[in-house]
């Protein structure tokens, strides 16, 4: 029985939850500002009062009864429903008792579309009562709808300033007593601080301190922003917003120089437009007040123990600009020596911001404080000035609110230098070479600032002296442990100086370095040496002013142009720190005099150098000082200047001032003027000697026209501006015609046979020369005896100018037998005796017949293919470099070649292979996935690696960034060995260096047939 009068019951509640919310009697209540409810509108009965009016349709199909009731009337109150189907129709019914004189006296059906998303809205002031809510189906589908919301609102009384809760001010930083709200039914009052602020709420406290914390903590509101105001409500001033968090996170903002008495006002809302509305509770707390306990220090060099308490302090940013939530501590100290003092921390609990200031200003309040340092764990502060007999205040500020303890010392200000002003500078030895014999070593530990600096912060600045010996001298200042060093150098006295220079090129412990020019010989000059940095940086370092030899002492005569010179500049620094050309120019100098034996443009042609060279000229009749120099150019390695114009009889200093004072050689010439141009035809071609030797002649195609009776040759940027030469083809029929830059540095060339006015092109080329984009071509089988015609131009007729240009013969490729030489390859048989040449001293005989031959082997000890040893051989190359049958990377740098299919298995890393690849760079690979692809040309890392350039399965031999796109061959063949086996040669002949093309490599790699052995040869 007991087990059937349960299943009853359950079936009678069933069916009241079946029958609830379909009429007014069993309305569900829905509380105002309470939460929004969802349900499934499904009773087809309509019950009186019927919807009528609004937009829309008025087609009953289902319904859903809620009641709310208005306690605080009059109340504007908000119905919102949404709906996901059908079409929504909401209903406001008043009543004059419960379910009794129901009267419609609002709706809302403002969108009718059917089976969509759908949200009406009533608001309206209602007088205290119980209120009907039908939510009724009028679409056209005679079925339920899905309501997913319906929620009752009514603003706040907080909704504006005017209405503002007060709130309760805890005395400590405990909150005691907080506040409970809500942003629900809230509208916005004015505009957001940020975010938006649809549904703000206000409250007000009345300041008992000077700093109050404000924690506003999420209940169900979602990305709170606090905001603070000073004011009054319609005069409001904000003082600060926080938005710091998002979700249900804590907000919290500390007001500082608040005025007790005076009443503030705080705002709540959420971050989101429409969303985030909810419970919070707000709480004002009262931190304590630094500067109401300030414990002294009595001396430097004791150690404090301080502790911080939990909670939020008075300072939310310290002077030396960090986020400092945390407590603060205050302690007064006086020094007795005047110094440079710092702060040296043992341990901490969090990031803490040392801070001073002067007493005398008072210590409350967040201005006035110098930045110390910020300091975690065990480490020590940069240095700060203090002058002796001067109270000041220590201020500590923890970066967070934790709490917990710090353990500190203020260090004692060490010993003042005695050049600690410019009275006591110390005086300095002036060497009387450039090279540094006698240094003095110094120190800025414990100095303090004399006068600002002339760059960084001079807080430890020290003195010298020295009296000049020469028109010029060197100061150079080399670090121990001093940091970024900075000098500055004066002449005048003591109190009135004049500033000449002040250097700071370098950073960290690197030397500073500067040659001073105009120096009147007995007079006294100071230099100032102080660190960069604010309190850091100090340390020890050694000072030397030396002497530079004078350029003009010793000048050379270059007596014509085109004559090479070769130059050796010593290491150390020079006369000239600046040059004409705008460079710093630390090295050593060195003038030539010139007199030209025509009038014209010149040129300098640099082979090779050491570092950039400024190269600067002058009349020699002005005099060889420093001053009226006039730029050429600054140039490095190969390179050609601009012109400029000399005079016939006139003699001229020339200039080579280095960028570097390391030293190092120089190679250079002076280009004579290009003769006027007379080859501007076929028929007026100047001829051109063949020579063994590149001697580059100097021309130039200047007012040069085109030549329109011949057909453009079809390569580089032909526009006309050709000038012409002829060559006669030597004994051997190979030539080759190379040209270098000049004015211009892009040159388009193309030879021809035949006559003028009967040409054929040979070749076209724009930019095959080792140097830079300019032109070569190497023709070879051509009749001995015979003229060629050389046609030259500029790329684009654009930069006309000088050139140089040079013919010589290289002697023809000839190419290999096919047949190797080499004892590494396989067993080397030979017949006809037992003498084996000596090593076996019990050598085996079983033939005794006359017919038999006895057989003598030399082979090789061979090792497992799984690992590799490397050992230096004798210099041996089995085959030649050049000539191989299979040229690869012809006029392109960086390419792996096509598959190589090889005629034998090659066993590598205990993997067998029949086919390889060779790269542009001094490689060969058994990946043949890479063929015809990039070999890169670089890699930084360390060995073992496949990073960057490096690549699997691969025999690096001499592996570096050779340019077969500028000259020289790579290729390979497939020999026959002396000894009968099989191998396969790769060889790079004369092939460029990528970054200076005047270097030449060759080398190669062999691949040799039974045996494991891989030579690498070069030279």
């Amino acid at each position: 029985m007991k087990k059937k009068y349960f299943l009853l019951l359950l079936l009678l509640i069933v069916n009241f939850t079946i029958q609830a919310q379909t009429s007014c009697s069993n309305a569900t209540l829905i509380t105002i500002n309470g939460g929004c409810l969802n349900a499934n509108v499904s009773d087809n009965t309509q019950d009186l009062p019927n919807i009528s009016g609004c937009t829309g349709s008025t087609s009953f199909q289902r319904e859903r009864w809620y009641r709310f009731v208005v306690t605080s009337g009059p109340q504007s109150v908000t119905i919102t429903a949404n709906a996901t189907n059908r079409n929504l129709f909401l209903q406001l019914i008043s009543s004059t008792s419960a379910c009794t004189g129901l009267t419609q006296i609002a709706c809302a059906n403002n969108d009718t579309n059917n089976n969509s998303n759908q949200t009406e809205t009533i608001t309206t002031t209602l007088n205290n009562g119980t209120y009907y809510i039908k939510v009724v189906n009028v679409g056209s589908a005679n079925s339920n709808m899905n309501l997913t919301s319906l929620c009752v609102t009514s603003p706040p009384a907080n909704n504006n300033c005017s209405g503002a809760t007060n709130l309760t001010v805890n005395p400590s930083t405990t909150c005691s007593t907080s506040t409970n709200g809500s942003t629900i039914g809230a509208t916005q009052s004015q505009s957001g601080c940020t975010g938006t602020a649809d549904d703000d709420v206000w409250y007000s406290f009345t300041a008992t301190s000077s700093a109050h914390t404000i924690t506003v903590t999420p209940g169900t509101l979602t990305d709170a922003v606090l905001q603070v105001f000073s004011g009054s409500c319609g005069s409001l001033t904000s003082l600060g917003c926080v938005d710091n968090t998002f979700g249900s996170s804590t907000e919290t903002i500390t007001l500082n120089s608040l005025t007790p008495t005076n009443i503030y006002y705080v705002r709540v809302y959420s971050f989101g437009s429409s969303t985030g509305n909810g419970s919070f509770s707000l709480c004002v707390t009262t931190p304590p007040n630094p500067c109401s306990t300030i414990t002294n220090i009595s001396s430097c060099g004791n150690i404090t123990n301080a502790t911080f308490t939990s909670g939020t302090g008075i300072y939310a940013t310290s002077g030396c600009g960090s986020s400092t939530s945390g407590s603060e501590l205050i302690y007064s100290f006086t020094p007795t020596v005047t110094g440079a003092y710092s702060i040296s921390q043992t341990s901490s609990h969090s990031t803490i911001d040392y801070q001073f200031k002067n007493s005398i200003g008072g210590c409350n309040g967040t201005t006035g404080w110098n930045c110390i340092g910020s300091i975690n764990g065990s480490s020590t502060s940069p240095t700060f000035n203090l002058i002796a007999g001067t109270t000041y205040y220590i201020l500590m500020d923890a970066q967070n609110t934790t709490g917990g303890n710090v353990s500190f010392s203020i260090q004692c200000s060490p010993t003042i230098p005695s050049n600690d002003e410019c009275i006591n500078s110390t005086p300095l030895t002036v060497n009387t070479s450039n090279s540094c014999s006698v240094t003095t070593n110094g120190t800025t530990v414990g100095a303090i600032q004399s006068q600002p600096g002339c760059t960084g912060n001079a807080d430890d600045d020290v003195w010298y002296n020295f009296t000049a010996t020469s028109t010029s001298h060197i100061i150079s200042i080399s670090a121990i442990s001093m940091n970024n060093i900075v000098f500055q150098v004066f002449r005048g006295s003591c109190g009135s100086l004049i500033s000449l220079n002040c250097t700071n090129n370098t950073t960290g412990f690197s030397t500073e370095t500067t040659t001073l020019t105009g120096l009147t010989v007995g007079l006294n000059y100071y230099v100032r040496i102080y660190s960069n940095s604010n309190g850091t940086g100090q340390g020890t370092f050694t000072i030397c002013v030396s002497t530079p030899v004078n350029p003009c002492s010793a000048i050379n005569n270059i007596s014509s142009c085109n004559t090479v010179v070769n130059l050796n500049v010593p290491a150390g620094n020079g006369f000239y720190n600046t040059s004409a050309c705008g460079w710093s120019t630390p090295g050593s100098e060195t003038i030539y005099t010139f007199t030209p034996s025509i009038t014209g443009p010149y040129s300098i042609s640099q082979t090779s150098s050491f570092t950039f060279i400024d190269y600067q000229f002058k009349l020699a009749s002005s005099g060889c000082g420093a001053t009226g120099w006039t730029c050429i150019d600054d140039m490095t390695g190969n390179s050609n200047s601009p012109t400029f114009n000399l005079t016939a009889g006139t003699t001229y200093y020339l200039l080579l001032d280095p960028e570097s004072n390391t030293g190092g050689a120089v190679t250079f010439s002076i280009n004579c003027p290009a003769p006027p141009v007379t080859n501007d035809n076929c028929s007026t071609a100047i001829p051109l000697s063949v020579s063994s030797d590149c001697n580059y002649s100097t021309y130039s195609n200047t007012g040069a026209t085109s030549s329109p009776s011949v057909p453009a040759p079809g390569c580089a940027g032909y526009s006309g501006g050709d000038i012409w030469f002829t060559v006669v083809v030597p004994a051997n029929g190979s030539i080759r015609v190379d040209t270098r830059q000049g004015t211009i540095t892009d040159s388009g060339m193309a030879i021809y046979t035949g006559s003028c006015g009967s040409l054929n092109l040979l070749e076209c080329d724009d930019d095959d020369s080792s140097n830079g984009m300019m032109s070569m071509i190497d023709l070879t089988g051509l009749t001995p005896g015979i003229t060629l015609y050389v046609r030259f131009w500029e790329f684009g007729n654009d930069n006309n100018g000088t050139f140089g240009i040079c013919v010589t013969s290289p002697e023809p490729c000839v190419a290999g037998n096919g047949i190797g030489n080499t004892t590494d390859g396989c067993p080397n048989i030979s017949s006809g005796g037992l003498g084996l040449l000596g090593s076996d001293p019990d050598p085996i005989s079983s033939c005794n017949s006359s017919a038999c031959v006895d057989l003598e082997a030399t082979y090789l000890t061979l090792g497992s293919p799984t690992s590799y040893s490397v050992e230096q051989i004798a210099y041996n190359p089995p085959y030649q470099y050049n000539c191989l049958t299979n040229p690869i990377s012809v006029n392109i740098d960086d390419v792996w070649s096509p598959v190589i299919n090889l005629p034998f298995n090659f066993c590598f890393y205990n993997n067998t292979y029949s086919s390889c690849i060779v790269g542009s760079n001094g490689m060969i690979s058994f990946n043949t996935g890479n063929a015809n692809g990039s070999t890169g040309w670089r890699f930084d890392e360390n060995l073992p690696s496949l990073d960057e350039a490096l690549f699997s399965n691969t025999i690096y031999g001499v592996y570096h960034d050779i340019d077969p796109s500028k000259g020289g061959e790579v290729g390979w063949e497939l020999i026959t060995l002396d000894t009968g086996c099989r191998a396969l040669v790769a060889a790079w002949n004369d092939v460029p260096m990528f970054s200076n093309n005047s270097i030449l490599y060759s080398g190669m790699i062999v691949l040799y047939e039974n045996t494991n052995i891989i030579p690498v040869v070069h030279y």
